[in-house]
């Protein structure tokens, strides 16, 4: 069996991808994550805001290194 490629958070569900778009859709394009899960619910995912909240504040604790 193959071994899993490492995530970004600890235990997490998300990869990096998918933490880059979110990031990016809130700070350079301005999309607040209310309006993200919209998009999301669209497509018929489902992500409590909470969860995403979450991923935001962790992905940031990871790049804080590099600001």
């Amino acid at each position: 069996m193959a071994e899993l490629p490492e995530r970004v958070i600890d235990e997490g569900i998300p990869g990096a991808g998918l933490l880059a778009m979110i990031l990016t859709h809130k700070y350079m394009d301005h999309l607040p994550l209310y309006r993200q899960k919209q998009i999301f619910a669209r497509e018929n995912i489902q992500i409590p805001s909470s969860t995403t909240e979450g991923w935001t504040k962790q992905a940031l604790e990871k790049l804080d290194p590099l600001l």
